[in-house]
């Protein structure tokens, strides 16, 4: 339970991190890849299984295990499908905190992406979110939904 506290912790402090990087530090934090710590808290934050993370982010078993084992960054294109769910965390939890209609305070954004990206989407011609999550296109498509949903376009 402590080591979920600790990686929980972890996992937002990343997040703020992104959330408020200039474009030179982003591009550091995407070299750098996402700390196997960062990825733990981001698994117990959503509850997803790790099976189901493994899935969403295109991770395999073996990968998944020795990255854990040796504390090692996800880098790659592996790297880049989690630091693009931690986008898609980040901006629902902006568009909810912009919206004076919801209570930011009840509303836990992680486990709402969670559950969001493993449903067919029709604007993304009936795909789920996280089967375009590994390409760069494939993550600008899924935020494009998004931000269309904050300003009540449907595509």
């Amino acid at each position: 339970m402590a080591h979920d506290r600790v990686a929980k912790r972890k996992f937002s402090e990343f997040r703020n991190r992104l959330r408020g990087a200039c474009l030179l530090e982003r591009v550091q934090i995407e070299r750098d890849g996402v700390p196997a710590d960062v990825a733990e808290g981001l698994i117990a934050q959503t509850a997803l299984s790790t099976s189901v993370f493994r899935s969403i982010t295109r991770i395999p078993k073996a990968t998944y295990t020795k990255v854990l084992q040796q504390q090692q960054p996800f880098q790659g294109a592996v790297g880049h499908s989690i630091v693009g769910f931690i986008d898609l965390i980040n901006l629902v939890e902006e568009m909810v905190r912009r919206d004076p209609t919801w209570d930011a305070k009840e509303f836990d954004a992680a486990r709402w992406i969670a559950s969001w990206i493993q449903h067919p989407v029709s604007a993304l011609c009936g795909m789920r979110p996280y089967e375009l999550m590994d390409t760069p296109t494939g993550r600008e498509m899924v935020m494009r939904v998004l931000r269309a949903a904050q300003e009540g376009v449907y595509l």
